[in-house]
């Protein structure tokens, strides 16, 4: 839809209760135009958008693109949405939208990389070498929350209602597989797009042998410390315990 905001339709396909009775959101296919993408994406912040919300990056017009300036495009959409599959071949743009309906709910392969692989991977090393401040971009950032120990399960939920609702607007994209203290051997699957968040779903085994808690954030303007140092205090609050009763 050219320059549209994803979001709004995003949010009526994923919250509006009679279309989730009959309609299940597979995910997002954004199409990239790899002949305009890099000043379209310098001048549009909902270029920007459509690029971090989607699960599905299909370049166009590659043709037309000398392939040495395809890479710099490729790696520019990486650094953007390193959750999303990038796809350059245009006899693979059908099945890359058929596969959007195959996956499984936990497509979560990028959190399955160990520590270091997966801290090259979300913050690609290769930096453009020279900053561009009007890079609409530059504002969008994408780091990965790890926990070793199990979470509160009401603990967990307060703190995502509260990140959605104070800071929703600059969540691009959150997704994660979570570890919860109360059922530990099953992993919780959370996916949301600003303020809304799927319901969470309920794995009948761990897709790997780690079982660590990795929540994935694409965010607009928000450190990722301090989404970290949140958590941080939920998680206090629920290992504290209830206070004593004050003497009378």
């Amino acid at each position: 839809t050219g320059l549209a905001d994803p979001a709004p339709i995003l949010h009526t396909l994923m919250g509006d209760p009679r279309l989730a009775r009959h309609w299940r959101l597979a995910g997002v296919a954004c199409t990239v135009d790899a002949f305009n993408a890099m000043a379209t994406l310098d001048q549009h912040p909902e270029a920007v958008k459509q690029a971090a919300v989607a699960d599905r990056l299909l370049l166009t017009k590659t043709d037309l693109v000398p392939p040495e300036q395809l890479a710099p495009l490729a790696e520019r959409l990486r650094a953007i949405n390193p959750l999303a599959a990038l796809s350059t071949e245009p006899d693979g743009a059908l099945q890359a939208l058929l596969g959007l309906q195959d996956r499984p709910s936990a497509a979560l392969v990028p959190l399955q990389a160990e520590p270091d692989t997966a801290r090259s991977y979300f913050f690609p090393v290769s930096a453009p070498a020279q900053h561009d401040p009007n890079r609409h971009d530059d504002h969008i950032r994408s780091h990965v929350i790890v926990r070793d120990q199990p979470l509160s399960r009401e603990g967990f939920m307060a703190w995502l209602d509260m990140i959605a609702a104070m800071r929703g607007d600059d969540l691009l994209r959150v997704k994660g597989i979570v570890q919860l203290a109360d059922d530990p051997e099953h992993p919780m699957v959370i996916h949301g797009v600003q303020h809304l968040f799927h319901p969470p779903e309920t794995l009948p085994r761990w897709p790997s042998e780690d079982r660590r808690s990795r929540i994935v954030f694409i965010t607009r303007n928000i450190d990722a410390e301090d989404i970290d140092a949140t958590l941080r205090i939920f998680e206090r609050r629920r290992t504290r315990g209830p206070r004593p009763a004050s003497p009378v």
